[in-house]
């Protein structure tokens, strides 16, 4: 608990809970750790479901079942990937869950069908670095259509992150902005020029003004 002591003193306003172990754990694993920080904070709690990354799934059941601790305001999952399947979790989320918890996705190449659904938070990655095109995004998500027009024009920077990773588009992002020198950090290594070039192409057809390039 002395990271939950660390996010405190540095003024951290909530908490992000990902179950990351080197050996697997079990639901109650999860659900007992979950436990021990809500018990031991009054900050808000946000349960990170992300798979690919720590090799465990929070399941639906799972979630709803944390939802119930004091202090667990929030879950973070992936997207899915079509529309009818974001719409049946998010409504089932939402339907199973208390009105205050907020029901988000992360994704941005596929963040078009929870938005559309009705998501409540969408944890993205080209926000930090484009703010003005992910608040459109956001903005357009009671227009179907509108939301899927807007973030379909982006198609080729969701097909970068998709095949490169958010973490190494974006630093190149930020130098054709003129906003670097930034670096992915080690040890990945950085894009070459191709790849650059492709990043430089998909930012120029971007629906979004602030794209002025030093």
């Amino acid at each position: 608990l002395h990271h939950v002591r660390s996010a405190e003193a540095a003024g951290a306003a909530g908490l992000l809970l990902a179950p990351v172990s080197y050996l697997p754990l079990t639901d109650d694993d999860f659900a007992g750790l979950v436990a021990d920080v809500a018990g031991a904070t009054d900050l808000p709690i946000c349960l990170y479901n992300n798979p690919t990354t720590t090799g465990f799934t929070i399941s639906d059941a799972l979630a709803i079942r944390l939802s119930e601790l004091p202090g667990v305001k929030a879950v973070k999952n992936p997207a899915p990937a079509t529309y009818d399947q974001s719409a049946q979790h998010v409504h089932k989320l939402c339907t199973e869950m208390s009105d205050d918890f907020v029901v988000g996705y992360s994704g941005d190449a596929l963040i078009a069908g929870p938005l559309a659904a009705g998501a409540q938070a969408w944890y993205s990655v080209v926000a930090g670095t484009l703010p003005d095109l992910a608040l459109a995004i956001w903005n357009a998500r009671d227009d179907k259509d509108k939301v899927y027009a807007l973030h379909g024009a982006c198609a080729p920077l969701w097909d970068l992150f998709a095949e490169f990773g958010g973490i190494r588009v974006v630093p190149e992002v930020l130098n054709l902005m003129g906003l670097g020198p930034v670096t992915s950090p080690k040890p990945l290594l950085p894009l070459g020029p191709d790849a650059i070039a492709r990043i430089e192409a998909a930012l120029d057809v971007l629906p979004t003004p602030e794209l002025e390039r030093a």
